[in-house]
């Protein structure tokens, strides 16, 4: 895979679309596109207001869709990063601060965010939306976040099971697709990503 020019922020994610077309979110320097597998890069200039990338990832089976946070607003693109929309999420989150993103892997339609009250806050929040990011609704915890929450985890051998993390270490487990959630008992101090396999 092709290098970023000397100087480039820490990216903070990358995405897959197909194997030519590569996505990586860069920290205070924008959304990055690759065309050829990763070989060479292009940094996206129109329709992102704020170069502070979060995290972005893929909804491949709808409309090769194409998400990005950043910390007031999540952006989408549906024609290769040609065009851009933001989601309007700053005006309607409760706690706006949007870090991680989550795509529940059978149905491209239920997002997940991770949100809170600032970068270095003392709680947090989940929005899930089950019409591609039109309307979002806060999940019920069943202990309120002690920071941002930062990042979740899927996979498609369960896609009904979502973890999510806060920054500092507790972690929350849905098993029916964000309806409700589960405190885990192991606390950690400090988690900034997840991972979770099949036994």
């Amino acid at each position: 895979m092709g290098s970023f020019p000397p100087g480039v922020g820490d990216v903070d994610d990358h995405a897959v679309t197909d194997h030519n077309v590569v996505w990586a979110g860069v920290e205070v320097d924008g959304v990055r596109r690759s065309l050829d597998g990763g070989e060479t890069w292009s940094r996206i200039t129109d329709g992102i207001d704020d170069p502070d990338i979060h995290d972005v990832t893929t909804a491949v089976t709808a409309g090769r869709a194409v998400l990005t946070t950043t910390p007031r607003e999540i952006f989408a693109s549906t024609d290769h990063g040609k065009s851009w929309h933001g989601l309007g999420v700053g005006r309607h989150f409760a706690l706006p601060y949007c870090r991680s993103l989550a795509v529940k892997p059978d149905d491209p339609d239920t997002l997940f965010v991770a949100t809170g009250d600032g970068a270095v806050g003392k709680t947090g929040a989940i929005q899930r939306s089950t019409d591609g990011g039109r309307h979002w609704q806060m999940a019920k915890l069943p202990v309120e976040p002690n920071s941002p929450i930062w990042a979740f985890a899927t996979n498609p051998a369960d896609a009904d099971r979502i973890v999510a993390c806060s920054h500092y270490g507790k972690l929350h487990a849905s098993e029916d697709a964000g309806d409700s959630w589960a405190k885990l008992p192991r606390e950690f101090t400090e988690i900034r990503s997840l991972a979770w396999v099949p036994n």
